[in-house]
């Protein structure tokens, strides 16, 4: 290769690498505070629902953005439709429009649109007695610090059209849309089908309707759901003598991507793709 075709072939490289590459400065980002209404900086779940409302999950209540202004919801003791707390961990909107909203305190809440006010359960009250954490004790990320045993972590909505929401220490519990409960997963030491932990803090729904659930000490739960509607539980946990297996038994998040495929966020074990 000659020096001018050489010299040629470098230029057309970095034009082109200019052309596709963003230069980071020409990113703007605005940033909404506490100045801006929200009513705190620490945010632990966003959402954007069906009509185009933004919803963020607080440490000190919930706000809907609207991309003007912010409208926010806290609980008044003095209000029995008003949201139950206000440290706000997990949402989700179901398949009809409503949202369910899990605080720290453990209660699960459901918005109305039409009247602007929250109904709530606390979800400890939906089993006879706390089941116990089972397995080892661990330092905890940040935002899982202030979570207490009945924390909702996460909430998704199951083929059926049931409302699953998992906790911090007191495994998943299913209720319908009136808050009824339906079933109550935990770990159980005499059942090797049941969730190897009840620390949970994620879940997530496939395309084959199977539920994934990571724990937080136990590892990646898949649920198996047998033709008369009953659940099991399979586990896939880390062992430092299978090369392919999951790194971590300490799971952060959840993704299914475009393709199907599962990825699985680690607390200290980096990224995993099933």
């Amino acid at each position: 290769m000659t020096k001018i075709k050489f010299a040629t072939t470098i230029f057309l490289i970095v034009l082109f690498s200019e052309m596709i590459l963003p230069n980071p400065q020409d990113y703007k980002f605005r940033r909404i505070g506490v100045e801006d209404g929200l009513s705190q900086s620490t945010v632990f779940a966003s959402l954007q629902d069906k009509i185009g409302f933004m919803w963020f999950g607080t440490a000190s209540g919930l706000n809907k953005y609207d991309g003007y202004k912010l409208t926010i919801y806290n609980n008044d003791p003095n209000d029995s439709s008003s949201i139950s707390d206000d440290g706000i961990i997990s949402l989700l909107e179901d398949s009809h429009g409503t949202l369910w909203i899990g605080t720290v305190d453990g209660n699960i809440n459901k918005y109305d649109r039409l009247s602007d006010s929250f109904s709530h359960i606390k979800i400890s009250n939906l089993f006879e007695k706390e089941p116990g954490i089972g397995g080892d004790y661990y330092d905890y990320p940040m935002n899982f610090s202030r979570n207490q045993n009945s924390t909702i972590t996460s909430i998704i909505e199951d083929s059926d059209g049931n409302i699953w929401a998992s906790t911090w220490g007191n495994g998943i519990v299913v209720i319908d849309k009136e808050f009824n409960k339906i079933n109550h997963f935990y770990y159980n030491g005499s059942d090797k089908n049941s969730l190897p932990i009840n620390r949970v803090s994620k879940l997530l729904m496939d395309e084959n309707e199977t539920i994934w659930i990571g724990t937080f000490g136990g590892g990646l739960c898949k649920s198996l759901k047998d033709k008369n509607g009953n659940y099991t539980f399979f586990t896939y946990s880390y062992s430092a003598s299978n090369l392919n297996g999951i790194t971590d038994n300490r799971i952060i998040t959840l993704l299914i991507d475009s393709e199907f495929n599962l990825w699985i966020g680690a607390y200290n074990g980096g990224l995993n793709f099933l």
